[in-house]
């Protein structure tokens, strides 16, 4: 599996650790899905919201997870057939998953 990881960081320093976001492509054989799950897992953490999909236009866009503790809020997601570069797999998924976040919407 291909991973696109993205880091985003909130327009100020007081919104950077609520809106730090990881994006695999869930076919990324360059940065697979598993070793950024293991590499969340090791923050110690808490689940947010588990494992749920996301959906554009009815269809399943990907997954997601959150997690949080105090102020830090942590967002995961896949998106579905994504490789290492989503947005050229996946361009409609991941324009959408881009908008809902500049946007703050949830996926």
């Amino acid at each position: 599996k291909i991973m696109f990881v993205l880091f985003i960081y909130g327009r100020m320093i007081s919104l950077h650790r609520k809106l730090l976001t990881f994006v695999s492509g869930d076919h990324d054989m360059t940065a697979p899905h598993i070793s950024t799950e293991k590499w969340i897992e090791s923050l110690k953490v808490p689940i947010k919201s588990d494992w749920r999909p996301w959906f554009v236009e009815n269809q399943i866009g990907g997954y997601t997870m959150q997690y949080a503790q105090g102020d830090y809020e942590l967002t995961y997601a896949t998106v579905k057939g994504g490789g290492h570069t989503n947005p050229e797999y996946r361009p409609k998924e991941s324009f959408v998953m881009f908008d809902r976040w500049i946007h703050q919407s949830a996926l």
